[in-house]
């Protein structure tokens, strides 16, 4: 059985690793993570976000594992920026009650940014 799980959500504006809300994340089910996607938009019109990236961490990986993104710069009115995603394939294992810490860092300070952070998961 193949299934998406939102991992994490974050609202960050720090310009170092913080974690995002929902971290650590608790497997489901045990099975493999085979792809992480980022979306991320803004919240206003005036939305600013630029690169950076979401790092996972999970003792059973050896290794971290990183999403670089790079963001979208000035959302504008009335169009606006449309939402972007950063996707990741990987193989690595997922088991109850081992967690996955999930942080995000921005390389520029963002403005009202919004990112959800989805996992494909096969069990």
């Amino acid at each position: 059985m193949k299934y998406t799980d939102e991992l994490a959500t974050s609202t960050s504006t720090a310009t170092t690793e913080t974690a995002c809300t929902g971290s650590p994340y608790s497997p489901l089910t045990n099975g493999r993570l085979v792809k992480v996607e980022v979306a991320f938009a803004g919240t206003a019109a005036t939305s600013l976000l630029e690169g950076g990236y979401v790092k996972l961490s999970c003792p059973l990986w050896g290794v971290d594992m990183y999403v670089p993104f790079t963001g979208h710069g000035l959302r504008t009115v009335p169009v606006g920026a449309p939402v972007e995603i950063a996707s990741k394939e990987c193989d690595l294992p997922l088991k109850t009650g081992v967690p996955v810490t999930i942080v995000i860092l921005h390389k520029v300070t963002p403005v009202t940014p919004i990112m959800h952070i989805y996992g494909d998961i096969v069990a």
